[in-house]
């Protein structure tokens, strides 16, 4: 087996294990033309279907919250220029009926010698994990600020949750784009946690 034979299997086995989908879109003929998985999983739509899905920006199963967000970012890069990307977190109608949130790149890898956009490549990831675990911050958040001027035992709950929080972050190795901002959420409500810990303690020895 050459060179050439080797970094393809290479590639293909990086592909294989990835929890990544790979995707190749057509802009001129508005359809999903490349997947590299079979039948995504997190969504429960077989390859075929997402592709027949795909000629109206995936209407049929993206959220109607978050469908207009997404048909503008396909529109826009119908007018980009080669190596321009976009960058999205939208809900996805699963199979069996249930939303869930993915991220997904997309980046102009093909223009017509006029320069018009081709075909963009990207990816996709299901964060739907990541997204509970920010609902459940921002919900310790606001129970944080509830019992800001009540009894301090009431500060159990929420720093429970936090450090349940945490360690989920830390075991499934959360921490890497785009996951930062959930983590820099969390380090935000951690200040938050010491400074009102701070001041209760000090108002009770008083």
């Amino acid at each position: 087996m050459n060179e050439s034979e080797n970094n393809q299997r290479l590639i293909k086995t990086y592909i294989d294990i990835s929890p990544l989908a790979y995707n190749v879109y057509d802009l001129v003929k508005d359809i999903l033309v490349i997947s590299t998985k079979d039948s995504l999983e997190t969504i429960g739509i077989a390859k075929s279907e997402l592709i027949q899905m795909s000629h109206d920006y995936y209407k049929e199963i993206i959220h109607p919250d978050d469908y207009e967000i997404v048909k503008a970012n396909f529109l826009k890069m119908k007018q980009a220029s080669l190596g321009d990307k976009v960058d999205q977190v939208f809900r996805v109608r699963h199979g069996k009926g249930h939303y869930v949130w993915l991220h997904t790149i997309y980046k102009i890898f093909e223009a017509d010698e006029q320069g018009q956009p081709t075909k963009m490549a990207g990816v996709a990831e299901d964060i739907t994990r990541l997204k509970t675990v920010e609902a459940d911050l921002k919900n310790a958040v606001d129970i944080l600020m509830k019992v800001r001027h009540r009894d301090a035992h009431l500060l159990r709950a929420p720093v429970v949750t936090i450090l349940g929080l945490l360690n989920v972050l830390d075991e499934e190795n959360l921490i890497q784009p785009p996951n930062q901002a959930i983590f820099d959420y969390l380090k935000i409500t951690v200040e938050k946690l010491d400074s009102l810990v701070v001041d209760i303690y000090k108002n009770s020895s008083m």
